[in-house]
């Protein structure tokens, strides 16, 4: 990976807190703003459709659409031990013969991956210190529907990042959390050529998907 923000999202966002995310999966299912997403793509077909999940963490949205009769789905992610947990999962499922899995920065892998389906950043945008660049190549990577979850642009989400940013500081910690305005976020992906089909807020929490307009 290139980024340092990346290098240390991979040690903050380690295997024990993926271990306890799984954990809290297979008790209770997906839930926050993942949940959101699956309830929002609840109407788009995934028999026979490509997933690229962009920060797929444990591979929640990618078994969704693996038990719904999906043909592949890759999960690009920063985190070694999250990516671990998911690889273990899809084996023990017998969907290894339909998932890839890549560790790095999107960014840096996006000139060798194809096109999908559907592609996904569930709290990946908050993370990404870029967001014009990540949204742009997910936008490209998407022939059909993009999904996403990002903060609310307000000044509690302000406040909320900011005592996030000192936390990390205090961790000697080059990853942070980012607040980028909504309003150009939507308009970028818009600029794109998709059109927003679905729009709620969990708070903090805007949950949107966008159709590619043919």
């Amino acid at each position: 990976m290139t980024c340092t923000h990346c290098c240390d999202a991979n040690k903050f966002f380690d295997i024990k807190n993926a271990q306890k995310e799984l954990k809290k999966y297979s008790r209770k299912g997906a839930s926050g703003t993942t949940k959101r997403i699956i309830k929002a793509l609840e109407g788009v077909s995934k028999k026979d459709k490509t997933l690229l999940d962009i920060g797929g963490g444990i591979g929640m949205l990618q078994w969704q659409f693996l038990k719904s009769g999906a043909k592949s789905t890759t999960d690009v992610d920063a985190s070694s031990g999250y990516l671990e947990v998911a690889q273990q999962y899809a084996v023990e499922n017998n969907w290894e013969d339909k998932t890839t899995f890549i560790e790095g920065d999107f960014n840096d892998y996006n000139s060798e991956i194809g096109h999908f389906d559907v592609v996904t950043l569930d709290k990946v945008v908050c993370c990404y210190p870029d967001f014009y660049t990540i949204l742009k190549n997910a936008t490209e990577k998407c022939d059909d529907y993009l999904a996403l979850s990002y903060p609310l642009s307000n000044w509690i989400s302000y406040i909320v990042d900011r005592i996030g940013r000192m936390y990390f500081l205090l961790k000697k910690s080059a990853f942070r959390s980012y607040i980028h305005p909504s309003k150009q976020i939507q308009q970028l992906i818009i600029d794109q050529g998709f059109k927003m089909v679905h729009s709620s807020i969990k708070f903090p929490w805007h949950i949107q998907v966008y159709k590619r307009e043919k």
